[in-house]
């Protein structure tokens, strides 16, 4: 029997923290198919560990001004299986791609851990989710862990259109999604 996989996709191109129009209509985007009582969690994995705490005040804080009764939890590498499972919406922040993905790859089964949820990603969270991506601080394409069969770019200006080549020429021929900071898509899988 074909598994159906249901889950929603909001992809930001980054700076999702800062208080902005842009990033306001994403948070509320991002909860607007919760229950009033949901549970987030945040996974800050990408970043170090010294930086979780003062991110997740920021983001608790910036969607609780949206809806003050969502219930916030930050993931942690022993507990993560089963925070996933009691999350309505996981956000998976920011930070270094590579660090991020390596954390990731601890769980084989993400894709079960996700499904029927609602899940962000903002720079290189969304990075990780793609099949491919291009990380501005290596100046060099990767491998993400290819839940998204696309190309993915973040942080985009103008001037980074030998970027967007390096990233086009990358394996096999896929869409690229070109996303400038605080630039979100919303995508259906």
């Amino acid at each position: 029997m074909v598994k159906l996989i249901m889950i929603t996709f909001f992809l930001n191109g980054g700076n999702s923290g800062a208080n902005v129009l842009e990033n306001i209509t994403y948070r509320k985007n991002l909860i607007a198919s919760l229950d009033s009582n949901s549970n987030v969690l945040f996974c800050y994995f990408g970043k170090p560990q010294i930086e979780w705490d003062k991110s997740f005040i920021r983001d608790s804080e910036n969607l609780s001004s949206i809806s003050g009764k969502l219930k916030f939890q930050m993931a942690h590498g022993i507990e993560f299986e089963s925070q996933c499972s009691k999350a309505a919406l996981i956000i998976f922040g920011g930070g270094d791609t590579f660090v991020l993905l390596e954390k990731l790859k601890n769980y084989p089964d993400l894709l079960d851990l996700i499904q029927d949820k609602v899940v962000a990603g903002s720079s290189a969270g969304a990075c990780a989710l793609s099949k491919y991506f291009y990380s501005n601080d290596a100046e060099k394409p990767g491998n993400g862990l290819g839940i998204l069969n696309l190309k993915i770019i973040c942080h985009y200006e103008l001037n980074k259109l030998a970027s967007v080549k390096k990233l086009r020429e990358y394996k096999e021929d896929l869409p690229i999604l070109s996303l400038a900071e605080q630039q979100f898509v919303r995508i259906f899988n």
